[in-house]
């Protein structure tokens, strides 16, 4: 299922184990592993998986989907990805370290 995330809310069970219930499109799910819920907001474009669990909903797989603009920067970040393997190819040692480097340096520049 896809949807937007509306609400994110940290509760706790009686015996003090903590979850959180999440509102995707109306809809509201809960979470009980936390790894599955770090990194997300209110507002983020999501995929989740879940199973049904009497009248819960309990969410097994959350990936977040990129919006317009997170599209179009990891389409610039593989260009300049790109762009350094590529001139450094030629080179005697391309270690990962000095491409990466140089794909940094190249996603400043086009930044700004």
């Amino acid at each position: 299922m896809r949807g937007k995330i509306e609400k994110i809310s940290e509760r706790k069970t009686r015996n003090g184990k903590k979850y959180w219930v999440i509102s995707v499109d109306g809809k509201e799910y809960s979470v009980w592993d936390e790894d599955l819920i770090k990194g997300l907001s209110i507002g983020d474009m999501v995929e989740i998986s879940w199973t049904e669990a009497g009248k819960f909903l309990n969410v097994n797989k959350i990936e977040k989907l990129l919006d317009k603009q997170g599209r179009i920067k990891q389409i610039m970040k593989l260009s300049c990805l790109r762009l350094a393997i590529e001139l450094l190819s030629n080179s005697k040692n391309p270690r990962p370290e000095r491409v990466l480097s140089l794909a940094r340096a190249f996603e400043d520049y086009v930044n700004g």
